[in-house]
């Protein structure tokens, strides 16, 4: 019995080494360990949706320049060269009478200028709302970047939770093979029935299939992540290690002890859209209000046809003034739209009012989610140290015949649901402590914790 025992380890020993040598080899290929601050650069640089967000900051600066040229003269200059023809004069009956022969080239320039010195404030308020729509703009970038990189770390946690099951799973599937081994060699010496050898293949027929579907699911989430990411194509992403640590080291910190949720994009955004509400009832308000401007003019022009016969000389002639202009359609016009305008306001200020509870809301559901992944964290340990002492007094009973294959079975079953529930757990405390840390509205902040997290 005690040849058996050695020889059993030995085999377990053996297997073990040559799985693990075996999944070194296949990572090496055109392998990149990408860290979560890598994972979140390349997201920034690489996803499709935060470059359009950026173009759209460009965009919106843009529109704040084209909003304070309102402010500056407007100018512009004419010139034209024509051929006239000669005069043909008729009676009031339309009978003809003469023909007065005129000069035959005409030309003529001219330059105006004119500047909007009052319009209710109308040019001030549209450049303030170009302003505030270029504050949207960079906002929604940052609300954009957060959730995005948000679904990509958990799409990345998805690949570290494929990668450990599989581990499980195959060293579940070596411990089957050398209890095969040794059912086999038990069998041949009349100590167990064929059932046994039939029940153990069957658990390695499955767990050899589970190992296949993990490996084509990595293979498929691999694949969608370096197409996100920009990395080359077939190139192997391998989680960093120190993920497997991160309970440990975070277990008492609360990414919610400094709450800075009035600085969130989303409140920030609800914010700047009651702001432009009141923009545009002013705008809109502006437009009972007449408009004062200055001109000015200069040009030239051939031939002058103001005297009898018309004299082929040039004309100069300037002008300047103010302008007074007045819409008086805008005294029975307007009030409807003002009264949209004051009620699209109200409605900005109850959405604030929404966003702020529905914050405070998602705050309380992360937190309250980060502990109960660090309870079941916990309570993973246990049922994995508990399953893992089962399996081992049921393996030293059914060596010595006091279980049967059944036991086995089951004690393997029990071992490798507690291996994959904290295998689940330890990704979970992940997750949910960078959901917290951006519902607390600490998430520009992030790229600092997860460096100093990766270099401890």
């Amino acid at each position: 019995m005690m040849q058996k025992m050695i020889r059993y380890q030995l085999l377990l020993a053996g297997f073990f080494f040559t799985v693990s040598c075996c999944i070194a080899q296949q990572s090496g290929a055109q392998s990149s360990v990408v860290t979560i601050d890598s994972l979140f650069r390349l997201t920034e640089q690489n996803h499709k949706k935060l470059q359009y967000a950026k173009d759209l900051i460009h965009v919106a600066a843009i529109n704040t320049a084209i909003a304070r040229q309102e402010r500056l003269p407007e100018a512009g200059a004419e010139g034209s060269l024509g051929y006239l023809s000669n005069a043909h004069v008729w009676d009031n009956r339309f009978n003809y009478m003469e023909t007065i022969g005129l000069p035959h080239i005409s030309n003529a320039l001219s330059v105006e200028a004119g500047w909007t010195v009052f319009k209710g404030k109308a040019i001030t308020e549209n450049i303030e709302k170009a302003k505030l729509q270029e504050l949207v703009a960079q906002l929604d970038y940052q609300k954009n970047k957060a959730d995005i990189q948000l679904l990509i770390l958990a799409k990345y946690l998805d690949l570290l939770t494929l990668y450990n099951q599989k581990k499980v799973y195959e060293q579940n599937l070596a411990l089957a093979q050398v209890r095969m081994k040794n059912a086999e060699a038990l069998y041949r010496e009349g100590m167990v029935t064929h059932n046994d050898i039939v029940r153990n293949q069957l658990q390695i027929t499955n767990l050899n299939l589970n190992v296949k579907e993990l490996a084509n699911s990595i293979d498929i989430t691999n694949h969608e992540l370096t197409q996100t990411l920009g990395l080359p194509e077939g190139t192997v992403i391998q989680v960093d290690t120190m993920l497997y640590h991160f309970g440990e080291l975070h277990r008492t910190d609360s990414p919610a002890e400094q709450l800075n949720i009035t600085g969130m994009p989303e409140m920030q955004l609800a914010k700047l859209q009651k702001e432009i509400a009141e923009k545009d009832l002013k705008l809109t308000r502006a437009e009972k209000l007449p408009v004062i401007s200055l001109y000015a003019s200069d040009g030239v022009s051939r031939p002058f046809l103001y005297s009898i016969p018309p004299l082929d000389i040039y004309m100069h002639y300037a002008s300047a003034g103010i302008k007074l202009k007045y819409n008086i359609s805008s005294l029975y016009k307007l009030g409807r739209h003002i009264q949209k305008a004051d009620l699209e306001t109200r409605l900005a200020a109850l959405n604030q009012e929404t966003v702020q509870e529905t914050m405070d809301v998602q705050l309380h559901e992360a937190g309250v989610k980060y502990k109960e992944s660090i309870e079941k964290w916990e309570s993973s340990k246990e049922s994995y140290a508990l399953a893992k002492d089962n399996y081992n007094i049921m393996l030293q009973k059914y060596i010595n015949r006091l279980a049967i294959m059944t036991d086995m079975v089951d004690a393997s079953t029990a071992l490798l649901s507690a291996q994959l529930q904290l295998s689940n757990a330890q990704v979970n405390i992940v997750y949910q402590y960078y959901r917290l840390l951006k519902q607390s509205g600490n998430w520009p902040s992030l790229q600092g914790k997860t460096a100093a997290f990766t270099n401890e």
